[in-house]
């Protein structure tokens, strides 16, 4: 899963300072920090337009169960896919009150990129009747038990 919020950030530099290992710690940080990109990259060796591809995106705080979006990795795929020209539709139960039905119907792509509990209960048949068979599923918190971070919901 994504590991953020202002404790990591923070805590990451503090760690650093008085340690030989410096380099250990800035090279894992720009690691998570590439993270969003680096799972848009391999959406795109699935897909290799972006351009007006229906994206349900749901959860964007930096951890499960609370409504705090500071130094979120997820904001930060959000963007990233909203400039590959991504008509993405976003969902976060402790943001705003939406459907998370309505945000997955007939979605191309559908990213799970918090671990909310209220996730927990869409299964994959629940998915597949939902966005269709051919949706490919960006898994970054293993919800659905499969050990893929990506994969088409049919196979």
């Amino acid at each position: 899963g994504f590991a953020a919020g202002p404790c990591l950030a923070k805590d990451a530099f503090l760690l650093g300072e008085p340690t030989k290992f410096k380099s250990i710690v800035a090279g894992a940080n720009k690691i998570n920090m590439g993270l969003p990109q680096y799972l848009v990259n391999n959406i795109l060796k699935r897909i290799k337009n972006l351009s007006n591809q229906k994206v349900a995106f749901l959860g964007l705080t930096f951890k499960k169960n609370i409504d705090d979006t500071r130094e979120s990795l997820a904001l930060a795929m959000l963007e990233i896919l909203k400039n590959e020209g991504c008509n993405v539709k976003v969902h976060d139960p402790y943001l705003f009150n939406k459907d998370v039905s309505k945000i997955l119907k007939n979605a191309d792509i559908v990213v799970f990129a918090t671990d909310h509990n209220e996730y927990s209960g869409i299964t994959l048949k629940k998915l597949e009747k939902m966005v269709g068979k051919k949706s490919l599923v960006c898994d970054v918190w293993n919800i659905f038990k499969k050990d893929m971070v990506l994969f088409q919901i049919n196979a």
